[in-house]
């Protein structure tokens, strides 16, 4: 399992198909294992590119003008975290 951690984006569909296998040997609720773990992973990058779709908004909204402020009213972020955006807009 610590290879799945390791492999990142490196995986190709024979690598996942190799791991699904595993799994289903490994695990006598083999199919069930497998489906909590894409529905989790799913959920994961569901909010990963909500953040990112998020921090945009924050980027735009800077670049516009708009007040830190205003910023917190419209996206329900802290002003550290704006702040911390704002930061990474600079480097």
């Amino acid at each position: 399992m610590r290879y799945v951690l390791n492999a990142g984006q490196n995986l190709d569909k024979t690598d996942i198909d190799e791991i699904i296998e595993k799994i289903e040997k490994t695990y006598p609720e083999g199919s069930e294992v497998v489906m909590t773990l894409a529905e989790r992973f799913r959920e994961e990058g569901k909010e990963e590119g909500m953040k990112k779709s998020l921090e945009r908004v924050v980027q735009k909204s800077i670049i516009k003008g708009l007040t830190t402020e205003d910023i917190i009213e419209i996206t329900g972020l802290s002003k550290e975290e704006i702040e911390n955006i704002r930061k990474r807009m600079l480097i």
